[in-house]
């Protein structure tokens, strides 16, 4: 199993450039889309002694994980997540950093990371009350169709 310790050194280097949070970073999470003919994250983090037990197929289930106060970052890699309720981000010093660069007004058909909600009955994507979080290179779109999805 890979702890932040046994990342590679570029990885660290390139989580610290884009987040400005030095090496004050928590334990890594990472999110990818299950193993298919167009997607395979999930099998090369595996291959690299990723630990099953650190990649999600939700950013909910990896935010589930992540451990506040401590600059846990999560990884997401390029992909559509589905979210069905509101992603209470409620864990302060936690970060988001998709893996696919720039992710400027795209959307859920585009090949780059977004997280979205499609129901009618979900306000918000992400409701965030965690302090001192940060989100990079993703995109959050509430698709639902109802004047109270507001977010």
């Amino acid at each position: 199993m890979i702890k932040k310790r046994n990342l590679d050194g570029s990885l660290i280097q390139w989580i610290m450039n884009e987040s400005g949070l030095g090496p004050g970073i928590g334990e890594i999470k990472y999110v990818a889309p299950a193993t298919s003919s167009t997607s395979q994250f999930r099998t090369q983090l595996e291959s690299m002694g990723v630990s099953s037990g650190d990649i999600f197929t939700l950013p909910s289930l990896a935010e589930a994980a992540m451990v506040g106060y401590r600059n846990d970052v999560m990884l997401v890699a390029p992909g559509a997540y589905l979210e069905t309720a509101s992603l209470a981000w409620d864990k302060d010093n936690t970060h988001i950093l998709g893996i696919g660069g720039n992710n400027m007004r795209g959307d859920w058909s585009e090949p780059n990371v977004c997280i979205y909600t499609s129901g009618t009955g979900v306000a918000n994507v992400l409701n965030i009350t965690g302090a001192n979080c940060q989100f990079q290179n993703v995109t959050v779109q509430n698709y639902g169709n109802n004047a109270a999805c507001l977010t």
